[in-house]
């Protein structure tokens, strides 16, 4: 069984139908109310890491936005369905310093080897005053779900291609020099998103303030 389920995943890379259908229930528990919460934020010149199939597009304000760049590791196979998107590895970036006002970055560190690397490129290529705008499923913060989540995640790396389900990305995130301006989290904490700034931008700390006039 494992071995089918891992073939199945595998399609799906060169299917967007088939990996839409994947997401499909995901969708509707919740997920793309995260979607309409958070992409919404992005301003300016708008980077999307990780953009898969394009499923955050329809909820990009596209007046608020200059520029929209979608890149994902594999984006042959999996925009195909939706739009013209640039290769792009979160852990090198091919990107001038200071290039974004956004960067967005949904469902993505989850399976990125080196978290640290892939956060600082993303402080990197942010402005200054600008936002990292992610969606996340991440350890849960039920003892007794994260415990199933912890014996469950070498079988799932496995035939996930390198998915963690224990990772505790939110600490991550603040640990690779981001705050957090605002989160949303679900019921037993599996599903963050948010909105993170770097501090060392005496402009990002008016990231709210600016949504407010706008």
């Amino acid at each position: 069984m494992p071995g089918l389920f891992h073939l199945y995943l595998y399609s799906m890379k060169f299917s967007p139908v088939l990996y839409n259908s994947f997401m499909r229930p995901l969708e509707h528990a919740g997920l793309r109310n995260y979607r309409k919460e958070i992409i919404s934020r992005a301003r300016g010149r708008v980077l999307e890491i990780g953009a898969g199939t394009g499923n955050n597009r329809p909820y990009y304000n596209m007046n608020a936005l200059s520029e929209l760049l979608f890149t994902d590791y594999e984006p042959l196979q999996l925009m195909e369905e939706c739009c013209a998107a640039d290769h792009a590895d979160v852990q090198s970036l091919h990107y001038p310093d200071n290039s974004f006002d956004t960067v967005v970055a949904t469902l993505v560190f989850c399976s990125v080897p080196d978290v640290s690397r892939g956060l600082a490129e993303i402080r990197r290529v942010l402005k200054p005053g600008g936002r990292y705008l992610f969606i996340e499923h991440v350890a849960s913060c039920s003892p007794g779900i994260r415990r199933f989540q912890t014996i469950f995640t070498p079988l799932w790396r496995k035939i996930a291609e390198n998915c963690h389900l224990d990772r505790d990305t939110l600490a991550l995130i603040r640990n690779g020099g981001f705050q957090i301006d605002s989160l949303k989290t679900s019921a037993a904490c599996m599903l963050i998103g948010g909105c993170a700034y770097s501090p060392d931008d005496a402009s990002s700390t008016s990231i709210s303030e600016a949504e407010g006039e706008s």
